[in-house]
């Protein structure tokens, strides 16, 4: 589904008349959040789905997201104003850090151990922590460094009808079910038909995203040291 086909199915559930009680900048707002929810399933199953990665220089041991450009974008950061964005979009959540040998690498050198706070930073090395808008690192250290991160969106429902979304056209339905719920919120009134819609849908995308794309993935066990 394209942005406009979202916004038709999301009218023709509220079934509203005319834009009195609902704009249309309130649709594409309903609708994006909608789509954050959507894109919240799927990072919590997958992952490598909107996985996105940049390499930054690090120098002394830490380095702030929101002035630290990333590579080959002069003044573009993965951190701060949405006006300074990469073009792969802003962070929302920090998968891993790798170590790169040669920028450009395919192969990493190592990854660093992720620290849940600064008292485990300092007994842990080749660790890290994102503590606001700083990566902090568990000692003096100067690398290329590639960050792995799941992306804010960039789909804004404000655009022109055909603009694509994003593959998971199977499911954009859920899209419209999250973005009625919230809706529902303001209108006072749920819709019973549609919130069981929505529960069978997320349990289907779920166990789709579970089971992954690549069947051969999904038949063994994997090993990762």
């Amino acid at each position: 589904m394209n942005v406009g086909q979202v916004k038709a199915l999301f009218k023709d559930f509220i079934d509203e008349a005319d834009t009195t009680f609902i704009s249309s900048a309130n649709v594409a707002l309903y609708c994006e959040i909608g789509y954050n929810q959507f894109r919240n399933v799927v990072n919590e199953c997958d992952p490598s789905y909107y996985m996105e990665d940049y390499e930054l220089s690090l120098v002394d041991g830490e380095m702030d997201l929101s002035t630290t450009a990333v590579s080959g974008e002069a003044g573009k950061f993965l951190l701060g104003d949405p006006a300074d964005a990469p073009a792969k979009g802003q962070l929302s959540r920090l998968v891993k850090v790798a170590s790169i040998g040669t920028s450009g690498d395919l192969t990493p050198a190592f990854y660093y151990t992720a620290a849940q706070g600064r008292d485990e930073l300092q007994i842990t090395a080749d660790s890290f922590v994102l503590e606001g808008t700083v990566l902090r690192f568990s000692g003096k250290i100067t690398d290329t460094i590639r960050l792995y991160y799941l992306p804010k969106t960039t789909v804004d429902f404000t655009e022109a009808d055909a603009t694509l979304i994003d593959d998971l056209t199977e499911f954009h339905d859920l899209i419209v079910l999250f973005a009625y719920g919230n809706y529902a919120v303001r209108d006072g009134a749920g819709n019973q038909q549609i919130a069981l819609q929505g529960k069978t849908r997320e349990e289907a995308f779920r166990a789709y995203l579970e089971r992954g794309r690549n069947f051969g993935a999904a038949d063994h066990v994997g090993y990762v040291d």
